[in-house]
């Protein structure tokens, strides 16, 4: 999600033997018990909230992200009850940036990790505002999702400071910069500042119509998304699309059903799949892209495109028993992201219901999360209305 991570998640290895890696789905092709398999995944996650991966080290500084990939993968398991929420919950409170006099509105949300030392309480760090402590957009939407899925009723964020932030963050085309102090500006940070504004039920600090226009113009000749115009069409940024979109409640109108451009993007999706799928054109088949693919077809109401039975060979042999993860591929080191991605894919397919709870695809979040973001609103309104 964040481009400090794009070792971890988008490195298409084109030098890796594919023979090999075929070889190796199909002698892996049964799939784990399923009460050993949550075992041994949800004492995966617990090691990553407690101490990240030797190889992860260096990541320490998106210790929220690193958090979110955990607690989701435990949610879908249904294993959230086996941690200390609380604990969880105060500690992502203690990252959110409030605001103050001598603190711009654009620093305000979320930090990524306790880095720069600041006070675990968020009002005594507003008294005395580090200059270069500022919000990351990818973390706005990891720390808000956090919350929902263990059930928080998000009456400790300063909803006006948050989105202000995020609106302060769109540019004049449409897009959005990840931070005040992290100038990308792509795809990738549209998505988080919609699914953001999506948690909050929030839309109107944004210009929502530049950010419509920003993503349609990044469509390729070939149906996908590209990070930028001009961009080559890729399945993170095509799953950013066709998301940001449907939360904005913009994809069918701006990609109707039967248009050309929806057909290009359906036949762009499914082209992706080899055994499981891969994100460009003559790629490796990768693990994440289980979900970046299949929850874009999801999103769009077309997972029966695709070869179930393929694909769940595939991620099951990227699946380390030993480790308790999934790997980028087969045989590989599990981490945190592909752990979550490959699962929450299957999730969004609806692949694996009895074993894990579904997943909202454009909203990234599980559908029980969802629903009690669905309650949270429903009693806001019901508050704002009686007043």
């Amino acid at each position: 999600l964040t481009s400090q991570m794009s070792n971890i998640s988008a490195g298409d290895s084109s030098s890796s033997d594919d023979e090999g890696r075929s070889r190796r789905c199909r002698q892996q092709q049964q799939l784990p018990d399923m009460e050993k398999f949550s075992a041994q995944l949800t004492k995966y996650c617990r090691r990553v909230l407690t101490c990240l991966p030797s190889h992860c080290s260096g990541y320490d500084q998106n210790r929220l992200v690193f958090a979110w990939f955990a607690i989701s993968t435990m949610d879908m398991l249904d294993r959230t009850q086996e941690l200390n929420r609380q604990e969880i919950i105060d500690w992502v409170y203690s990252l959110q940036i409030l605001p103050s006099s001598g603190r711009p509105v654009a620093n305000c949300g979320f930090r990524g990790a306790p880095l720069l030392g600041s006070p675990a309480d968020p009002h005594l760090d507003a008294e005395n505002p580090l200059p270069y402590d500022a919000s990351h957009l990818t973390m706005v939407f990891a720390g808000l999702g956090i919350l929902l899925m263990l059930g928080d009723d998000l009456q400790r964020v300063d909803r006006d400071a948050v989105l202000s932030g995020v609106a302060a963050l769109q540019t004049p085309a449409g897009c959005f910069t990840a931070g005040k102090f992290a100038p990308e500006s792509d795809l990738r940070f549209v998505f988080s500042a919609c699914v953001s504004c999506y948690y909050l039920n929030d839309f109107t600090k944004i210009d929502v119509d530049r950010s419509v226009a920003f993503l349609l113009a990044c469509q390729t000749y070939e149906g996908g998304f590209g990070q930028r115009p001009g961009s080559e069409a890729h399945g993170g940024s095509t799953f950013c699309a066709i998301a940001s979109l449907k939360l904005l409640g913009r994809l069918d109108s701006a990609l109707p059903a039967d248009s050309r451009q929806r057909s290009r993007l359906l036949r762009w999706l499914c082209q992706r799949q080899h055994r499981g799928f891969h994100g460009r054109p003559y790629k490796d088949d990768d693990s994440c892209y289980t979900f970046w693919i299949g929850a874009s077809l999801a999103a769009l109401g077309r997972a029966n495109l695709i070869d179930r039975s393929a694909l769940v060979e595939f991620v099951f042999s990227c699946y380390s028993g030993m480790e308790g993860g999934f790997s980028k591929y087969p045989g590989d080191s599990a981490d945190p992201l592909h752990t979550y991605l490959a699962l929450a894919g299957l999730a969004a397919l609806r692949l694996e219901d009895e074993r894990l709870e579904p997943i909202r695809p454009e909203a990234n979040i599980t559908e029980r999360a969802h629903l009690h973001m669905l309650a949270l609103h429903r009693a806001a309104a019901a508050s704002a209305a009686s007043h």
